[in-house]
């Protein structure tokens, strides 16, 4: 999904390197993804992605993915925004992508929800150290990396017993080279809540994943 949509901005011409002389770049904010049936090693899949809204400094955009016969295997929608590179702060959506042909509203997804509820406690937790090769072009941990992080997180008896159907993250802050952060879980019998904390304690990311 993150390398499609890649391409899609590419060829819109809203790019990172487009965008570099303006000092702004995309960044994830929110993600829901809800899985059908895991692609199979070998499986020839299809990736569909494109923009479908805009608001203020919030860009909207959808992705499918299929199997050779056309079926739906995922179905995600997800949150950006831009990022001034200087300032680290939020910037407006430009007029010109404001002005872009969407699809109609039958074709988009319902957005993610704002909100994420989180527990109180998380008592389950391990350590990682931010590494070069977890950096984008934004100089900060990738929206993948820090999924990965959470994932990770989950005991082995999950991932070879049970099967992810629902995975929702919310990425709140941005993390470093080198930052140590804690990645922590709060385990139920149908769904488990991530989260994940920076140095001095930030929340970084959070999520919640639902298997079956």
């Amino acid at each position: 999904m993150q390398e499609t949509s890649m391409q899609n901005v590419i060829n819109l011409k809203l790019s990172v390197w487009d965008l570099e002389e303006k000092q702004i770049s995309w960044v994830l904010l929110r993600k829901k993804m809800e899985i059908s049936r895991l692609p199979k090693l070998g499986e020839k899949i299809k990736v569909v992605t494109y923009p479908t809204g805009f608001d203020r400094v919030f860009a909207y955009r959808d992705y499918w993915v299929y199997d050779e016969k056309e079926d739906a295997l995922a179905k995600a929608s997800s949150t950006w925004t831009l990022l001034n590179t200087a300032s680290r702060k939020l910037q407006r959506i430009p007029q010109e992508m404001l002005d872009l042909e969407l699809p109609p509203v039958a074709f988009r997804l319902p957005l993610p929800n704002t909100k994420l509820s989180l527990p109180g406690n998380f008592p389950e937790n391990y350590h990682y150290q931010i590494r070069h090769f977890d950096l984008d072009w934004n100089n900060h941990v990738n929206n993948v990396v820090l999924s990965k992080l959470m994932l990770q997180g989950t005991p082995d008896e999950i991932h070879q017993n049970r099967i992810l159907k629902n995975y929702t993250f919310h990425i709140k802050n941005e993390c470093y080279l080198g930052e140590d952060v804690r990645v922590e879980m709060n385990m139920n019998s149908g769904h488990i809540h991530h989260r994940i904390l920076g140095h001095d304690d930030r929340v970084v990311a959070f999520g919640k994943t639902e298997w079956i």
